[in-house]
């Protein structure tokens, strides 16, 4: 049986945990990491809006969307060299 100092302690234990929850906050997901350089999810969806612009002033219809498939398979490739 738990004495009366055993409860309070279990009582402070209890509360100290809920009031201070762990919490992990993800900042930045890695796509890629080679030779110690990484490539972040923001650097590639930076690359991806850059390229969709420039392909956007040279292309339209079918040829536009063949486009983008090809450039996005390519992208992070790309990146890496």
């Amino acid at each position: 049986m738990i004495g009366e100092t055993g409860r309070w302690r279990v009582l402070a234990a209890t509360a100290m945990l809920l009031a201070a929850p762990a919490s992990a906050e993800v900042v930045e997901e890695i796509v890629a990491k080679i030779d110690g350089d990484i490539i972040t999810m923001s650097e590639l969806r930076m690359a991806e809006q850059e390229l969709l612009q420039d392909l956007y002033r040279q292309y339209a219809g079918e040829e536009l969307d063949q486009q983008v498939r090809q450039a996005r398979s390519q992208l992070l490739r790309d990146l890496i060299d």
